[in-house]
């Protein structure tokens, strides 16, 4: 890449930075808020040299020894973390070991901080959330370690993991053990202390996850993500959406004389009643 290739690629991951700075300010309701670079650009710079043959010198890996371990011996892995720099900081780590491929669960590559430099390594690839709850990675030859990333999973009013992130109720779906069941591979998240640990429980790491966000030693690039996750959002629409039902069954209701639609309406009525209870405990 030429310079004036890399200071427009500088300037273009700046105005990401600033944009995700605003979703920030509006998500936590603060006057300022700033987010940095750190050593992403770093890291990728060093997995693009990599990619292209050259050495460069051993990072040393922030994980618990069994993991390497459980790679091999489950042929693969599922981390659990936030988008941002201690993620890509931790596939920069990893990268120089030339058997694993990374695989982020997003359906789409967004304009995100970094996140197209990410996708565009040779052995980090996009993966749909219906496919890679389909199959595996066809090559046996390589370790496949998934990246599930809360923030990108989908979600509803009635998902059962629910934190506050900066005060602020938001509910997220357990995608990433549903993944790490279905691909039978071993869960890792990022801990309150900074650490990668063995995922035992899907409550105690989103409890962690939710710590992530609020950590100011941690940048986060992908608060443009969170808003949807807010549990008021997710209630209103949820509201709407069921309101709009209620109303479409009541309108063909006098059409179709051969369906009884009361017991229907009914049943939604009493959901609509237990999913907002649940809501507000």
């Amino acid at each position: 890449m030429n310079l004036l290739s890399r200071l427009r690629q500088n300037y273009a991951e700046s105005r990401r930075l600033l944009e995700q700075s605003k979703h920030l300010i509006r998500f936590c309701l603060v006057k300022t808020a700033s987010i940095a670079a750190d050593n992403s650009q770093q890291c990728l710079a060093v997995m693009q040299k990599i990619d292209k043959g050259k050495q460069v010198p051993e990072v040393s890996i922030n994980l618990p020894k069994e993991f390497m371990a459980d790679l091999k011996s489950k042929q693969g892995a599922v981390i659990s973390s936030a988008y941002g720099s201690t993620l890509i900081e931790l596939i920069s780590s990893l990268y120089c070991q030339s058997s694993i491929h990374f695989y982020l669960v997003i359906d789409k590559v967004e304009p995100l901080p970094f996140l197209q430099q990410l996708v565009d390594l040779s052995r980090v690839t996009i993966v749909s959330h219906q496919l890679v709850l389909k199959k595996r990675p066809e090559s046996h030859s390589i370790f496949p370690v998934f990246i599930s990333m809360a923030e990108f999973h989908p979600k509803t009013f009635s998902s059962d993991l629910k934190v506050a992130i900066h005060g602020v109720d938001c509910i997220f779906s357990s995608f990433a053990w549903l993944l790490k069941n279905k691909q039978d591979k071993p869960l890792y998240f990022l801990n309150a202390i900074n650490e990668w640990s063995s995922a035992q429980d899907p409550n105690e790491m989103y409890k962690h996850l939710a710590f992530s966000y609020q950590a100011p030693s941690l940048n986060i690039y992908s608060w443009s993500r969170l808003h949807s996750h807010k549990s008021s959002q997710l209630k209103r629409r949820f509201i709407a959406k069921t309101n709009q039902l209620e109303a479409l069954l009541r309108y063909i209701r006098p059409v179709v004389n051969t369906v009884d639609f009361q017991p229907m309406l009914e049943t939604i009525k009493q959901q609509k009643i237990q999913s907002l209870a649940r809501s507000n405990v």
